[in-house]
């Protein structure tokens, strides 16, 4: 039987059953609900709580968002609206959905065009740099095409340093790639990419915590978590904010081929939280 996994919003109604079932007694009342379990499980999302990564630093909320109500809150976030993306995609805000406390980047083809769905929040209240980012997500499944991101880029205005915290499934569903860019002092371009594959694999079956812990020494990718990379951070890369850009890319490196008749494709994001660290006295 599949392990069951309560949202937000119907647990309340599973634990006014479940009473029920308690109260009365009856075998029927529990044989349903096993039904239930069996049915509904596997898509809705589990309560997760973020961990934050060391209990040696001191840490301040940010911000976070919760994807709640109908609408993006632009307090935080821009709806991605542009004619050209990362690989074949054009971005417009209808491809970016709120429904339970889920916010849903679906991607589609229209004639000869490729659009999805992105978010940054260049601009926005609580743009930083040395802090721990993280998402809770369910990447769409690899089939040909797929590169769902979530990243941070564009400090003060230039394109690195960029921070691949999610940078697509590696062309397949078992893993995920991490890459920080950089330039060093001759300006030429940076990078150190690395296939981060936890235990078990086939991440893109459920919803999943990403997390990147960026400091002045290093930068640490986590999942669900744990520990899944650590990385000695450049003394090139300067300490500047940088705003999160969380899309899905179609085509592209990667994402490579895309199979048109896989289409639609969903990337569910279940929440998202910022945190910095928090100066000594």
């Amino acid at each position: 039987m599949k392990s069951f996994n309560a949202g937000p919003v119907f647990f309340g109604d599973l634990n006014h059953f479940f009473c029920k079932i308690m109260n009365r007694g009856r075998t029927k009342y529990l044989l349903t609900l096993i039904i239930l379990l069996e049915v509904f499980g596997s898509c809705i999302p589990a309560i997760s709580q973020p961990r934050l990564p060391s209990k040696k630093l001191k840490w301040q909320l940010v911000w976070k968002d919760d994807f709640k109500g109908s609408a993006i809150d632009t307090n935080y976030w821009d709806v991605f609206s542009r004619n050209k993306g990362w690989g074949s995609e054009k971005y417009r805000p209808e491809q970016v959905t709120l429904s339970k406390s889920i916010c849903t980047f679906t991607a589609v083809k229209e004639g000869d065009n490729y659009w999805s769905g992105g978010l940054t929040n260049k601009g926005k209240k609580g743009v930083i740099s040395h802090g721990y980012y993280e998402m809770r997500c369910k990447l769409p499944k690899w089939t040909g095409g797929q590169w769902a991101a979530f990243w941070l880029v564009g400090c003060n205005g230039n394109w690195m340093p960029e921070f691949d915290i999610v940078d697509g499934t590696n062309w397949g569903n078992d893993c995920f790639f991490t890459n920080p860019h950089w330039r060093d002092t001759d300006k030429a371009h940076k990078q150190a990419g690395f296939n981060a594959c936890p235990e078990g694999g086939n991440i893109t079956s459920d919803y999943h915590n990403y997390g990147f812990l960026w400091t002045a020494d290093s930068c640490v990718w986590y999942f669900d978590d744990k520990k899944i990379r650590y990385w000695k951070t450049d003394p090139l890369i300067p300490d500047c904010p940088n705003p999160i850009i969380l899309n899905l890319e179609m085509g592209g490196w990667g994402g490579r081929t895309i199979v048109d008749s896989t289409l639609p494709w969903e990337m569910k994001i279940d929440w998202v939280r910022v945190w910095k660290i928090r100066q000594k006295p």
